[in-house]
């Protein structure tokens, strides 16, 4: 979903024998190579998750966050030397979530104002926060010492939980006075995604309304312990 403006966002889905992945990426609009920028960070993601996700699986929680924006941040910095641009101009937002389906676990990475939520037995939760430079500006992969903003879970995945992602543009609709609206808090729980994409071409958004709705499949075999996910 985007405005007349073109889009800064990023939106992928990666499924393989090893990993199902989904990420979102949102290009600082101030910017000038933004939308790049948020391209690259998820194709990044997706490269490194579908080549090297036993690696990243097994190091310690505490250094795969900044582990992977230094990856990031690195291409991001080749591209722009290629170019001759500033890397500043390449920035954005990147959330994702990844399961890896030999170890049967899920990762979580959020840096920015983009939100993860689950959606599971026990309802909707939000499982990051928006994070903010000294300056109260949004946290961006190449925002100095962005590292130390980065939010990183790593839990056994339950099979059953689906997951959310939406950049800012998107999820700010869905609150009225800091809380979810109870209409779409029961769309949601119901697990009925599709009729967003309606919900926010009807509110007539001034930003980039992106997400990317993951759905357990819980039809696979009882024998298959790694659960799964299907993009939606």
């Amino acid at each position: 979903m985007q405005t007349d403006l073109p889009t800064q966002d990023c939106v992928l889905f990666e499924e393989n024998g090893h990993v199902a992945l989904a990420a979102v990426a949102d290009g600082v609009s101030s910017c000038k190579n933004a939308a790049e920028g948020a391209q690259i960070a998820c194709q990044t993601i997706k490269q490194i998750m579908t080549h090297e996700s036993d690696y990243y699986f097994s190091c310690k929680q505490d250094c795969v966050g900044s582990l992977l924006l230094n990856y990031v941040c690195r291409v991001l910095q080749s591209a722009a030397d290629d170019a001759g641009e500033d890397v500043m101009s390449y920035a954005s937002t990147l959330s994702f979530v990844c399961l890896h389906k030999k170890s049967g676990k899920m990762m979580v990475f959020s840096l920015g104002d983009s939100k993860v939520f689950s959606v599971g037995e026990t309802g909707i939760q939000c499982l990051t926060d928006s994070q903010a430079d000294e300056n109260n500006r949004c946290c961006a992969t190449v925002t100095q010492g962005a590292e130390k903003q980065v939010q990183l879970q790593v839990f056994v995945y339950d099979g059953q939980t689906d997951y959310l992602l939406m950049t800012d543009g998107a999820w700010r609709l869905l609150y009225t006075d800091c809380r979810l609206r109870k209409d779409l808090r029961e769309q949601i729980e119901k697990r009925n995604y599709r009729d967003l994409a309606s919900f926010f071409e009807n509110m007539k958004p001034t930003d980039d309304c992106s997400y990317i709705a993951l759905q357990s499949d819980r039809k696979r075999s009882e024998t298959d312990r790694s659960g799964g996910l299907q993009n939606e």
